[in-house]
């Protein structure tokens, strides 16, 4: 499995939860935050893309669609990895806009991404932490504890969840098999006009782990929508 050592750069934005009282009214149960900046897809950057982006040069060399210019829409925390599927022509990334419950699954974006023949990967969000038992960051993800996905999908195809590893000196690891587990770790999906919920969970197993990054990969032609990944 390919990965993209420029992403090993990113830094996570730690953000813990603040609990709030009201005077003479009971506590209410609050909802886990999502470990996945932007993982609905909302939050747009310009970004541009051509040849002189030496990130998206191998994807325009490739013929692969997607959107470019001075200031091309993408949506944020969000990176297409040119070395992870995006073979030829026949791939397409597009940022879409549209109606809740049509184009979309909530809000007004989403992402759809096409690859007939081979499977085609984006990251979503930051790197996250990996701590050993009870860490004090919140937003960590726990060694040895299954985490919890969920993602919404419409289209016709594969969707794959996984991620990239890495060490304390943010050098890739490789070892998905004793270090990884994701179940399930493929969904089908076969209704291009209705949203279909998936959800499985994610647990890292292996102490030299200590940040990843979420990876969802697609062959066939699959849109996207709200994405999440839950803390313990």
């Amino acid at each position: 499995m390919k990965t993209n050592p420029h992403l090993s750069k990113r830094t996570l934005a730690g953000a813990g939860l603040a609990a709030v009282l009201l005077a003479a009214a009971p506590l209410s149960a609050q909802e886990p935050a999502n470990l996945l900046a932007n993982g609905g897809f909302e939050e747009s950057v310009a970004v541009a893309i051509s040849m002189a982006n030496a990130h998206y040069r191998p994807l325009i060399e490739r013929n692969v669609e997607i959107p470019s210019g001075d200031a091309a829409a993408m949506p944020a925390e969000v990176s297409i990895n040119p070395a992870d599927g995006w073979t030829n022509e026949a791939c397409k990334f597009e940022y879409v806009e549209g109606k809740a419950g049509a184009e979309v699954h909530t809000g007004k974006r989403a992402v759809r991404i096409e690859s007939p023949k081979t499977q085609s990967a984006i990251v979503i969000g930051k790197n996250l932490s990996v701590v050993e038992g009870v860490g004090l960051d919140e937003r960590a993800i726990q060694i040895g504890k299954p985490h919890k996905f969920s993602l919404y999908a419409k289209g016709t195809g594969t969707v794959m969840v996984r991620c990239y590893m890495y060490d304390a000196k943010l050098a890739n690891l490789y070892e998905y098999s004793r270090c990884l587990e994701v179940n399930p770790q493929q969904f089908a999906v076969s209704d291009e006009d209705r949203w279909q919920k998936f959800e499985g969970t994610l647990q890292i197993k292996c102490p030299e782990v200590n940040h990843i990054v979420f990876v969802i990969g697609v062959q066939g032609s699959v849109s996207l929508d709200d994405v999440v990944l839950l803390p313990q």
